[in-house]
């Protein structure tokens, strides 16, 4: 069992910061439409990953266990 210690929150939440910024600087050149239109699609991809996260685990464990000899 693990659990984050509030010293761990805290350096997410300051890790977080940073590439929110950093994302933020990089994108802040693009036009509004093309930052909208990143959004929608990088939504769409986190949710179709989610839904897919099981299947990608299973397809990825697939060869690991093969090259172990455990077909």
């Amino acid at each position: 069992l693990l659990a984050v210690t509030d010293k761990g929150r805290q350096l997410l939440e300051e890790r977080h910061q940073r590439k929110s910024c950093s994302t933020a600087r990089m994108l802040a050149h693009w036009p509004a439409e093309d930052r909208e239109r990143f959004v929608e699609l990088l939504e769409r991809f986190v949710a179709d990953h989610e839904r897919n996260i099981a299947n990608l685990i299973n397809e990825c464990a697939v060869p690991e266990a093969r090259t172990k000899g455990e077909n």
